[in-house]
């Protein structure tokens, strides 16, 4: 495979687009093509290079690619005009933090952090099925997206009970992936749910955390790893400002 793009359209032929692993939903290939538009800094109104060299060089077949260009139409990443092709969407429909499904916290790099124990409330307790005040590790982190410059308040959450008969016992604040493939050694497979909401009136903590005035909304992400069985063994939570007209589409 070349590692260059053909025939791309003028607007474009200085971006480069990276091939991806052979084998992907429509939803990740939308991800990775997503990435693509901010790392090759493509604007509003620039048009999308050919379906057959998308196709070529991120590895997909002409169905995945269908699948993601209808998500990233479903989000405004992009526009598809009868008979004159697809563009570049308004930058406000897209999410400041364009997240990879396998490792959705790759391009945040951390700028503090905080490594916690403390109890669990009644709302954490239910979500997780687990007794009020049971302990928890916390980890607390303000992180910066590398493409962006966005700021994320970045917070896991993991029950000590979850780590219990563990070995060996995995740092509940270290490596993502070290942790996550711990859980499912012990586990089996794992499965994820994400939920998002706007939330209008934040925390101060996470304003001062975002660098954020009183009446900014936020757009809050959440992930669920979970058991087959749908026990909830660790949470994790990011923060991001709601850019203009972002948080009115969800």
């Amino acid at each position: 495979m070349s590692t260059g793009p053909k025939d791309i359209e003028p607007a474009t032929e200085q971006a480069r687009l990276t091939p991806g692993p052979a084998k992907r939903s429509g939803r990740e290939a939308a991800a990775d093509i997503e990435r693509y538009f901010q790392t090759a800094g493509l604007r509003e109104g620039d048009k999308l290079p050919a379906e057959a060299t998308l196709r070529e060089h991120f590895g997909l077949s002409a169905y995945t690619l269908r699948e993601a260009l209808a998500e990233l139409r479903s989000t405004g990443a992009v526009v598809t005009v009868n008979g004159k092709g697809s563009f570049i969407g308004h930058a406000a429909a897209r999410p400041a933090v364009i997240r990879d499904p396998a490792n959705p916290y790759r391009d945040l790099t951390p700028i503090r952090a905080n490594d916690l124990r403390f109890p669990a409330n009644a709302e954490t307790a239910t979500a997780f099925d687990i007794a009020p005040r049971t302990r928890l590790y916390v980890k607390e982190e303000v992180c910066e997206h590398r493409v962006t410059g966005v700021l994320v308040s970045l917070v896991r959450k993991v029950p000590m009970p979850v780590l219990f008969n563990i070995e060996p016992a995995p740092d509940p604040y270290g490596d993502r992936a070290d942790l996550t493939t711990a859980l499912a050694d012990h586990y089996g497979n794992l499965h994820y749910r994400t939920t998002y909401r706007v939330v209008l009136n934040p925390a101060p903590e996470i304003r001062a955390a975002l660098d954020l005035p009183p009446a900014a909304p936020v757009i809050e992400h959440r992930i669920m790893t979970c058991t087959t069985t749908g026990r909830v063994l660790m949470t994790e939570t990011d923060t991001t400002a709601a850019a203009s007209g972002q948080w009115e589409q969800i």
